[in-house]
């Protein structure tokens, strides 16, 4: 596991412009979460997007912290270049045992994903302290920060066996699959109006204040579970794709 850190922070090291580009950018998301919330808080009447813009963050965007913004995003010849891969297939010509490489590609993604996610519930808090904040008290809105990092922290590996289980161009095309349709799921949630609740945030809220900690830590406990399960996902995508 040390060698799998040092490896990690090794790379972040190089690669610092894209996780402080990723900084910034969590930063902007908090900045924007924090006033369609304190919107919707003020008036939920008349706040029609507000909600659902608020679920599409949280649902979307958090899991997605855990990839630091690199040029690989930015440029059009990822697409024919693969650099994930080429990436992995430069430390597969090493005699580094695989387990180490995994636990780098994941200890990357957990560090990015944390930083990335206090930052933006740093910019939520900020904007929301005299606002959502002060109505919800500190330990509700404590506890509903814990359940959303819990979620994203759940899912963020996914992207990482994304990354470097398949093809960039099959990657993208899955990122606007999931994309739209998540967006398209939430709009369908929003117009059903389904027991006169419509945001998925809503309800997480009501969880926490019924049960307290305990839905944030039965999530992050979740999470813990899941990151096993990535670990074996990309063990055997690394063992069976084929490297350029």
């Amino acid at each position: 596991m040390s060698q799998a850190l040092w490896l990690a922070l090794t790379e972040l090291r190089r690669r610092w412009i894209g996780l402080a580009g990723g900084l910034l950018f969590a930063l902007f998301l908090g900045l924007m979460f924090g006033v369609l919330l304190n919107g919707y808080i003020r008036d939920p009447e008349t706040a029609n997007m507000n909600d659902l813009m608020v679920d599409y963050l949280l649902i979307a965007v958090l899991p997605v912290m855990g990839t630091a913004f690199s040029r690989e995003y930015l440029s059009w010849s990822s697409l024919k270049k693969d650099p994930f891969l080429k990436r992995l297939g430069f430390l597969r010509m090493w005699p580094i045992p695989l387990s180490v490489i995994v636990w780098s590609r994941l200890i990357y993604s957990l560090i990015s994903y944390v930083a990335g996610t206090l930052a933006l519930f740093a910019a939520m808090t900020a904007v929301g302290w005299n606002g959502y904040v002060s109505q919800w008290g500190l330990p509700l809105y404590g506890f509903f920060l814990l359940f959303w990092f819990g979620y994203g922290l759940t899912l963020c590996g996914l992207f990482t066996c994304l990354e470097f289980g398949i093809r960039f161009k099959t990657y993208t095309v899955i990122s606007f699959i999931l994309v739209f349709a998540l967006f398209g799921g939430l709009i369908t949630w929003h117009v059903l109006d389904w027991n006169q609740e419509r945001a998925i945030f809503e309800r997480v809220l009501h969880l926490v204040q019924t049960y307290e900690a305990l839905p944030g830590l039965a999530a992050c406990l979740v999470a813990i579970v899941f990151v096993g399960l990535w670990k074996s996902v990309l063990t055997r995508r690394i063992t069976r794709v084929d490297l350029p």
